[in-house]
This record gives structure tokens, C-alpha cells and sequence, in this order.
């Protein structure tokens, strides 16, 4: 397996209260209904005729078809 670099920038409008960690730092943004709305990074996977998509998000998703992804060099959520 070979290693692949990336990196995420960018903002989004938010609505909702702020939920924070420990360390505080915002992590999601509950919502008027309940619901909590977190921003993530996840693959998405094609099936071969193109008209259906599932997103692979935890590590043992990933795992389960070759990938990997090591520890985030930067994680930021202002």
C-alpha cells in the first residue's frame, strides 16, 4: 500500500448551538430538531455502473476495502 497526502481547507455557514470537546473545540452544531450536523471527511465508493454511492467513514470501513488513514496532521474547526 502506498501513502497519499492530502489536504482539506475551506469554511461553511452553520446554523445551530455549538457542540464542543474537552479541549474545547467545536465538533458539530446541534440543531433546532435535535439532530447534531458534523463536518467529515470520509471516501466515497462508486459501484462499477456508476448509479449507486455509500460513504465509508469509520476505520474499519476503510480497512475492509485496502485503505487506511493515519493520524491527521491538523484537524481544525473554528
Amino acid at each position: 500500500m502506498r501513502t497519499s497526502r492530502f489536504i482539506v481547507s475551506g469554511s461553511i455557514n452553520v446554523r445551530g448551538r455549538a457542540i464542543r470537546d474537552v479541549d474545547g473545540d467545536i465538533i458539530g452544531y446541534r440543531q433546532p430538531d435535535g439532530s447534531i450536523v458534523r463536518l467529515s471527511i470520509c471516501l466515497e465508493v462508486e459501484n462499477k455502473k456508476g448509479d449507486e454511492f455509500r460513504h465509508v467513514v469509520t476505520n474499519q470501513q476503510m480497512s475492509d476495502i485496502g485503505f487506511s488513514i493515519d493520524k491527521y496532521d491538523r484537524s481544525d474547526f473554528f
